[in-house]
């Protein structure tokens, strides 16, 4: 599918949200750092628009609020794709980063935690949320929420050759996007692991995870957080080795795509010491980009080495199957809020009676014991609960209630 414009398109969107990349040949992979960015190979892409930024909770908030779209991590696991699950597990959730305090081996399961309820809405999980961070890029995003995204907002996905084009800045053959020297002149160019990863963060409080979009200088290019911050989604499939270098500059490939070869959709490095951050425990987040070619599909990886360890996530497609009735309860915690003030009001109320109750003149009213009050309370509370259970996505409260009310 071509994408064309005018000048006067093609100037506006510089200006806004779009980068003009113009087409050229490069070398894509690198010999010198892991097996599957290898060998080395020139590759020619042609020009296309890519996003300035990645994809912002304030943008993902636009896109779900128009078309009322449930992300993978808000769903819960259909039993048959995960036949070998303990059925304790199978709740709505994503990964999200845990420091530990000391590691053994390289297993990624030390410092990223399943936990229940985190989605792009809650990044941490439990009472988490968004207040701050619309400019942070959007995380907790599977493959089937990007190609939604990205269906919805008229770009298209990357293929892996135009990202790494864009990634790079201009430039060849160096170390980073911005040259050789990780900090050139002691200033960050990106937002990086400080410290000893996963054990120990130098950065300040407050400052470990993802940062707002735009916090650190663009590339050559003028694309922003290319290296660092976020993993992104590109449109290609996953392969353990890049192929041969073509003998011949008549044979170079030509926008490769990675759905040629076959494999599986990745995301960008699970336990890579310079990854972004330790940030919100992410399945990647994603840009969007116009293509002036066919449409692609693969996911990011960063230009030599600095960030481009995979690390293949299971990836299921979206279960559409809730209620309408459930999706609007999931849209807000206003319901939850009123069931526990409401849930408040009737305590209240409870107890101030049995209080004049009991304060009454022997004779008047018959004084009753506070165990009376269970009658009460019960038939009334429990109804309640159990809504208010019900429809609690966003935190760990609602499965710990769950359980508690089927014991």
């Amino acid at each position: 599918m071509a994408l064309a414009f005018d000048s006067a398109t093609e100037a506006r969107r510089e200006s806004e949200d779009m980068v003009w990349i113009p087409g050229r040949t490069f070398t894509m992979g690198s010999n010198h750092h892991y097996p599957e960015e290898a060998p080395a190979h020139p590759v020619r892409v042609d020009d296309f628009w890519i996003s300035r930024t990645p994809v912002t909770n304030r943008q993902f908030k636009e896109f779900v609020e128009a078309t009322g779209y449930v992300t993978v991590a808000e769903k819960a696991p259909d039993p048959k794709d995960y036949p070998s699950a303990k059925p304790e597990m199978l709740r709505a959730g994503s990964l999200v980063f845990t420091q530990p305090k000391t590691v053994s081996g390289p297993d990624i399961s030390q410092w990223w935690t399943f936990k229940f309820g985190a989605n792009w809405r809650r990044p941490l999980g439990g009472l988490s949320d968004l207040r701050g961070k619309l400019d942070h890029p959007v995380v907790h995003v599977a493959y089937a929420d990007a190609a939604a995204y990205a269906d919805w907002a008229g770009p298209d996905l990357p293929t892996e050759a135009e990202w790494e084009l864009a990634a790079r800045g201009g430039l060849d053959d160096t170390e980073y996007a911005w040259g050789d020297e990780f900090a050139p002149g002691g200033v960050p160019m990106a937002n990086t692991w400080s410290g000893t990863f996963p054990t120990q963060s130098t950065k300040p409080k407050g400052q470990e995870r993802t940062s707002p979009v735009r916090s650190f200088p663009p590339n050559g290019f003028g694309p922003y957080d290319m290296i660092g911050n976020v993993w992104e989604w590109t449109g290609d499939y996953w392969s353990t080795r890049h192929p041969e270098p073509a003998k011949h500059s008549c044979c170079i490939p030509s926008n490769p795509r990675g759905r040629d070869a076959g494999g599986e959709l990745r995301s960008a490095p699970a336990g890579n010491p310079d990854s972004a951050a330790g940030a919100e425990g992410r399945l990647p987040s994603l840009r969007p980009k116009l293509l002036q070619t066919l449409p692609s599909c693969r996911t990011p990886r960063r230009t030599r080495g600095y960030f481009d360890q995979p690390c293949r996530l299971p990836l299921r497609q979206a279960h559409r199957g809730r209620s309408e009735m459930r999706r609007r309860f999931q849209a807000s915690d206003t319901v939850l809020a009123s069931f526990l003030v409401a849930a408040l009001l009737l305590v209240s109320g409870a107890i101030g009676t049995e209080w004049r109750r009991r304060s009454c003149r022997p004779g008047t009213i018959p004084r009753q014991r506070p165990g009376n009050v269970l009658p009460v309370l019960v038939p009334a509370l429990l109804p309640m609960l159990v809504v208010g259970a019900s429809y609690l996505p966003y935190s760990q409260l609602g499965p710990i209630v769950k359980r508690l009310l089927l014991l």
